[in-house]
């Protein structure tokens, strides 16, 4: 019978001269035996109390005993389930260090790359920033040319510009080349002649096809 923790203990009044097996725990070795003799069966009725206490004290031993078993059993399970969990934690972790370092080479990786786009398209920026400055210098340049040049040519068109000649005060106009030339061979100056040779002011050659 099974006693309140579990162990096997045997009835005094039930020895009858038989050999008694004691329940085996798992993983144990052999268990131990014990035999009980005819002689002593049939002498129970009148076996003393000292060798009666001798037989309880030989079964709380062998109680102790097992029980002590029992709990390197479980010492040692509980030991190995600990060094079981011990290694899949450490397995995992390293799992997880190995994981986090190809994230981070990754990541590094795509910073890279990342920091290597912005520059190549700052440096594009810059360059058409540039491009667009010096191509609109050169336009307004050329304009301002063009707005010279148009202008240049509007003021030949509509201001004269003549050259002058101060040796001009002092020489004869042509009318007065024509009548000294009249007045020497001797004609006579009539019609048109005496018109142009009246007192009036004179219009000057370079001013003879402009409008007054």
């Amino acid at each position: 019978m099974w006693g309140d923790e579990g162990d096997y203990y045997l009835p005094r009044d039930s020895i009858k001269g038989q050999l008694l097996v004691l329940p085996s725990f798992p993983t144990f070795e052999n268990s131990e035996k014990v035999e009980v003799t005819p002689a002593a069966a049939s002498s129970g009725a009148t076996t003393s109390p000292k060798k009666l206490n001798d037989q309880g004290s030989a079964q709380i031993h062998f109680r102790e005993r097992q029980r002590a078993k029992v709990e390197a059993w479980r010492a040692n399970k509980r030991r190995e389930l600990e060094e079981k969990r011990e290694a899949e934690v450490a397995l995992q972790r390293a799992r997880y260090q190995a994981e986090e370092q190809k994230r981070q080479a990754r990541m590094n990786s795509l910073r890279a790359k990342l920091e290597d786009f912005v520059k190549r398209r700052e440096q594009i920026v810059a360059s058409r920033a540039e491009y667009r400055a010096v191509h609109e210098r050169a336009g307004r340049a050329a304009r301002r040319e063009l707005c010279a040049l148009i202008s240049a040519r509007i003021q030949e068109r509509l201001i004269v510009s003549p050259s002058r000649d101060p040796s001009r005060l002092l020489s004869p106009t042509k009318s007065w080349k024509a009548h000294v030339d009249t007045s020497s061979v001797g004609v006579n100056i009539t019609g048109v002649g005496l018109s142009a040779l009246s007192c009036r002011r004179a219009i000057p050659t370079w001013r003879a096809g402009l409008n007054s």
